[in-house]
């Protein structure tokens, strides 16, 4: 698996508004055992520029990325209290697989 780092500029002063990242991570002990699987990490859009469809357009990029590695499944994590991105992935037909995390920090994989 290799990586892949997204991100989008601004038409008008060329600067990054958005980026992300897609590597292979170790899959967990016991429900994903194998090889390393493509995780989406750092997934980030500048406040100015939030709520346009850019997170969409990245996360659509990285999918089509890992699924020319081969893989029909995009891994990530979420903060339970991140409400925001809950409902974008959700939206995007991500399934949350389990809970886990510290209690201070719950976080859900999806």
């Amino acid at each position: 698996v290799d990586e892949v780092k997204g991100e989008v500029k601004s038409q008008v002063k060329g600067e990054v508004i958005g980026f992300v990242d897609v590597d292979g991570r170790k899959k967990m002990k016991r429900k994903f055992q194998g090889g390393p699987r493509p995780y989406l990490s750092d997934l980030a859009i500048s406040k100015d520029h939030r709520r346009n469809g850019l997170a969409t357009l990245l996360i659509q990029h990285c999918e089509k990325t890992v699924g020319g590695w081969g893989f029909d499944s995009l891994h990530l994590r979420v903060a339970k209290e991140n409400a925001a991105a809950l409902q974008l992935y959700q939206g995007l037909e991500y399934k949350i697989v389990t809970e886990n995390g510290s209690s201070s920090s719950p976080t859900f994989l999806l």
